[in-house]
């Protein structure tokens, strides 16, 4: 009549009491470490020994993919700082990564890698020179060590993930990264080239490229010499063509001169008539008088001592030389010298004073 399912329940016996185990908080995931790394000499030797291993792994992950430069990653390997202070199984797990990754590098990086030049390298040798004595002082507490050593492993690469995470940003490009690797390999397939091919040397050829060397340089300068011969021919032409001009336009100027100076010395006398001219105005004044026909020289003889009669005298042409002097000098010279004053009459011809 109950309604309640419960009171029609058959009770169970108990058998034991037992406490229920503690549930254990569920452990968080680790975080993913990041895969990329900066691969950069100062982030690499900032590391613990023992997180290198990772950082190098990761470093040769990236140079495989292009993503970093083989050549930054070479020369952190190579550092002395890089290998100083690492413990022997540290420096064999770095040599095993860097002989897994000799590919990345070209053939004389690989060389120089694989010699004991290489302080990492090194390390190996002084490792297997006591490798003997270290085996024969190892104790019981190696799993310990281990164990430290893995915590310590552990908690760099907590701290090479947070300096991956700060540092993400920081690096090159894609397309620089892209060059680098089209770089790397086309340094490796040249590499290769030289190792399988060798040109061979042609001595003719030599010989042949030499001869034509020499036979070129001599032509040059025989073109050069003439050259400078014909210029000096020139220039010599040239400076005795001027002289010449020079002398020239100084003797010109020098005969002017002398023209002047005569001219100016020397009086020129009056241009006269030539009797050419005489003649033929004589002649020209008897055709005039006498018209064209021609007369003897009796008749022109005569004809002039007619003229000269007829023709008016002058008083100042026969008065001596004595009577034309005046004043004290006539009356010293002349004791007949009469003053000719402007109201008396003139002399005649006779030489007497005529008494008005």
């Amino acid at each position: 009549s109950d309604a309640n399912p419960m009171h029609r329940r058959i009770p169970a016996e108990v058998v034991s009491r037992r406490r229920a185990p503690p549930k254990r908080p569920a452990q968080p995931e680790k975080e993913k470490e990041p895969e990329d790394v900066i691969i950069d000499l100062k982030a690499a030797i900032t590391l613990k020994p023992e997180a290198r291993a990772r950082w190098l792994s990761k470093a040769c992950k990236m140079v495989t993919d292009g993503r970093g430069s083989s050549t930054e990653l070479y020369n952190i390997i190579v550092s002395r700082k890089f290998a100083s202070g690492l413990p022997d199984r540290v420096g064999r797990k770095l040599i095993s990564i860097v002989e897994d990754s000799m590919d990345l590098f070209s053939d004389k990086q690989q060389r120089y890698l694989s010699s004991s030049d290489c302080p990492l390298m090194a390390t190996r040798t002084r490792a297997d020179v006591g490798l003997d004595a270290a085996f024969g002082e190892e104790t019981v507490g190696d799993g310990d060590r281990e164990r430290d050593t893995a915590d310590a492993a552990d908690a760099a690469d907590a701290a090479l993930a947070m300096m991956g995470n700060a540092f993400a940003r920081v690096g090159g490009s894609d397309a620089a990264q892209r060059r680098d690797r089209e770089e790397r390999e086309r340094r490796r397939a040249a590499d290769e080239g030289e190792a399988k091919w060798q040109a061979a040397q042609d001595d003719a050829a030599l010989r042949r490229q030499v001869a034509d060397a020499k036979a070129l340089a001599r032509r040059e300068a025989a073109k050069r010499e003439e050259k400078q011969r014909q210029q000096d021919a020139e220039e010599e032409a040239a400076r005795k063509q001027a002289t010449q001009e020079e002398e020239a336009r100084r003797r010109k100027l020098e005969e002017e001169a002398d023209d002047i100076f005569a001219k100016a010395l020397v009086p020129q006398p009056p241009p006269q008539r030539s009797g050419s001219r005489k003649r033929s105005r004589s002649l020209s004044a008897a055709a005039r008088s006498g018209g064209s026909r021609s007369i003897s020289s009796r008749t022109a003889r005569r004809r002039a001592k007619d003229r000269k009669k007829n023709r008016r005298p002058d008083w100042q042409s026969q008065m001596s030389s004595t009577s034309s002097l005046t004043g004290s000098r006539a009356l010293l010279l002349n004791r007949d010298y009469t003053e000719d004053l402007p109201h008396l009459p003139r002399p005649s011809s006779s030489g007497a004073p005529v008494a008005v």
